[in-house]
């Protein structure tokens, strides 16, 4: 442009060539004789000089910036056309003026419209103030089409609240790096990452939005997303070795094949799998391998391998060179073909990953081609249903359909054209299908629906897996669980026989003691047997009723559920055991502020407030004043939280874990506990519905956390 020194230059800042404005001389300012803009003023200058050209050539939009050199202030812009080549425009200094500020304004206007990015200024309403062509062309609206439009209209995905969060966001920062999704004039959705700036013009504030189209890029991710899943996934056992034989990757199928685990198979290498090559001969062995790979690309041979038991299997191993981020890498597929049978169109090379893959899974691959009118089945077909296979049939009179059950068969095809007709990709189905030797094998079916850009379908591609025994299991596991229901019910009545039969001979015992006296008793011997009579009737009765409340919790769980007001329970089983709670001199913190209503049975809720605080007090510090406190939560859900904690002498959680609520469970030698409390209450708790949990440590106390069913 007249007026203007305009220089093109590469990434290093070399001079390519230089326009020069007519009638001037920029020999003080700069010396056109020069070969790199890095090196035409003092050092400090031509450092900022860099940092500037690096940022030109990082921008994929024009770039403006200043340098002061001998007290003048040197105005550029600086304009990328190409990964290597940039364009520098230098303004006349203050008194060298060839042209009017309108050139100027012309030229970063022309760069502006003309940048091979697409440039937005939006006001703060989100309504566009201006664009370049760049940003109409991408979004497929003419520039004037555009700016009588806002964000949202290219931006459905993006809500009034998020812009003004985002506008904010951007006052605070000045710059913001978003990904998002724009809608096109046809409807095309593309995925976008747009560079926010906050531009501020006079009194006016403006977003300057650069918007990059990123709709491959992502899809290329996505690819490669897949690519590495397959690797990793994939049936077909694959190691990726260096040329020392060292591994620099391996998948899941060949950590299943060898029988090591991830940690041990990253210190092994190839010689420690080969049960042929020896270890004197290894560095010779690889070598040659490596040298035959390199050589021809791939190939395939026969060798014997290791697993990790000793045992050995024969495999066929199909090297293939490859060349990543600077490193050369063996890409081998292993096949364990020890029991196979291979023919001669396995030896062939033009055998693909796919059909490797088929072969050592144990899946059945099939695709039907609409395109073509066939339909193909693998070779495991014949191996697992002994049917013909490896062959291209018609579409609709194949092995597949001949030999689908015909009480299935309609369902089948239900289920398969019900997924072509609809938007699903996928379907699943479970049918029988008969096998060569006239049994019936039952297969879950998997496949999914392969369109064009139009919904058209083009194929559909599936696997089929005998679960045959899988199916057998279940069945045989159900019958067991039906069997151990009855012996459960068996063992119930038993328990009630039980109980109902020894309650009347036990009474009479009662009963029999309460007449036996042994204060006038002179024998003391006969005196002491008769008092181990009574103890031992009277636990053996507080055993039975033990065992009696325990069934009739187990067995009733439809009890009456009321609204229990926490307070009124807790103050009735309170005035129960007044004079323990005296005795012991406890101190009560009480806070039912959040829920003071619960939905229980009433009895059961009762009981478990009477044995939480009995425990508390039996299990307190010696010397130290029993603190029970006792709170309720609400939780979101509904669920009612209560809280019961104390300071008593506590329990080692490591080592009663698993016991605590066991049924006659003992924790305290000093205690004249039976054990059977804490089982009561997680019985009638969870028979209600509901759960509890412990958290303990010794001499800091107890907490039970106590969940009610909503």
């Amino acid at each position: 442009m007249v007026g203007y020194l305009c220089l093109e230059i590469i990434k290093n800042g070399s001079i390519l060539s230089i326009s020069a404005p007519e009638n001037n001389s920029w020999d003080e300012l700069l010396s056109t004789e020069t070969k790199n803009i890095l090196q035409c003023w003092d050092a400090e200058t031509n450092k900022k000089m860099k940092d500037h050209i690096d940022l030109v050539f990082n921008a994929s939009f024009p770039v403006e910036f200043s340098l002061s050199f001998k007290e003048c202030n040197l105005q550029f812009i600086g304009h990328k056309f190409s990964d290597e080549k940039a364009f520098i425009y230098v303004k006349p200094p203050e008194g060298k003026k060839v042209i009017e500020d309108k050139e100027w304004t012309d030229l970063v206007h022309f760069s502006y419209q003309n940048a091979g990015t697409s440039i937005f200024f939006v006001r703060e309403d989100a309504t566009f103030y201006e664009c370049n062509e760049k940003a109409a062309s991408l979004h497929g609206y003419s520039r004037e089409e555009l700016l009588k439009m806002c964000v949202f209209d290219l931006n459905p995905f993006f809500s009034k609240e998020m812009w003004e969060k985002g506008w904010k966001n951007l006052e605070k920062n000045r710059v913001s790096l978003i990904e998002t999704k724009h809608q096109r004039k046809d409807g095309t959705v593309i995925d976008v990452i747009v560079n926010n700036n906050l531009i501020e013009y006079g009194n006016k504030k403006f977003l300057c939005g650069y918007v990059t189209d990123i709709t491959e890029s992502k899809k290329i991710e996505e690819r490669l997303h897949l690519v590495d899943f397959a690797f990793k996934k994939t049936a077909v056992s694959i190691l990726i070795t260096k040329e020392d034989g060292s591994f620099y990757d391996f998948n899941e199928a060949a950590l299943d094949l060898y029988g090591y685990t991830q940690e041990e198979m990253v210190n092994l290498t190839l010689v420690d799998l080969s049960a042929i090559i020896k270890k004197e001969d290894a560095h010779l062995g690889i070598s040659r391998l490596w040298s035959r790979m390199k050589e021809h690309k791939t190939f395939t041979y026969y060798s014997k391998h290791k697993k990790k038991d000793d045992c050995i299997i024969d495999v066929e191993i199909r090297m293939n060179y490859i060349l990543y981020d600077g490193i050369e890498l063996n890409c081998a597929f292993i096949i364990d073909i020890t029991d196979a049978k291979k023919t001669e169109e396995a030896l062939k090379k033009s055998i693909e990953r796919y059909e490797y893959a088929t072969n050592a899974a144990s899946d059945v691959i099939w695709e039907a081609d609409f395109t073509e009118n066939t339909y193909f089945l693998t070779k495991n077909y014949t191996t697992y249903f002994g049917h013909p296979s490896g062959i291209y049939q018609e579409l609709y009179h194949n092995e597949w359909i001949r030999n689908i059950h015909p009480d299935d068969l309609d369902n089948v095809i239900k289920v398969s054209n019900a997924a072509i007709k609809s938007e699903e990709n996928k379907w699943v189905s479970e049918y029988r299908l008969k096998k060569a030797d006239g049994s019936y094998a039952t297969v879950i079916d998997k496949a999914f629906v392969l369109r064009d850009a139009t919904g058209k379908v083009l194929k559909l591609i599936g696997s089929l897996n005998d679960i045959t025994q899988r199916k057998d299991a279940e069945r045989e596991r159900e019958k067991l669980i039906k069997e151990l229901m009855i012996s459960n019910n068996e063992l119930k009545q038993f328990s009630y026989i039980t109980t109902h039969n020894l309650r009347a001979p036990l009474t009479n015992l009662l009963s029999i003691c309460s007449l036996l006296n042994t204060d006038g008793m002179e024998d003391i011997k006969t005196r002491r047997l008769i008092d181990g009579f009574k103890t031992s009737t009277n636990h053996l009765n507080d055993t039975l009723n033990d065992l009696i409340n325990i069934l009739i919790i187990k067995e009733n769980t439809n009890l009456p559920i009321i609204e229990n007001n926490l307070k009124r329970v807790l103050d009735k089983v309170l005035s129960s055991i007044s004079l323990a709670i005296e005795k012991k001199g406890a101190s009560l913190n009480v806070d039912f502020s959040e829920a003071d209503t619960v939905k229980f049975n009433a009895p059961y809720l009762e009981s478990v407030f009477l044995n939480l605080l009995t425990n508390s007090l039996k299990y307190a510090q010696p010397n130290v004043q029993p603190i029970i406190k006792i709170k309720t939560t609400k939780l979101s859900d509904g669920v009612v939280r209560l809280t019961f904690s104390d300071n008593g002498i506590g329990m080692n959680m490591k080592t009663v874990k698993d016991k605590i609520f066991g049924l006659y469970q003992k924790f305290h030698s000093n205690s004249d506990g039976k054990g059977i409390g804490l089982y009561l209450i997680h019985s009638e708790i969870t028979a209600m519905g509901g759960t509890i949990e412990v958290d303990s440590k010794v001499n800091a106390g107890t907490t039970f956390t106590i969940n009610f069913k909503g």
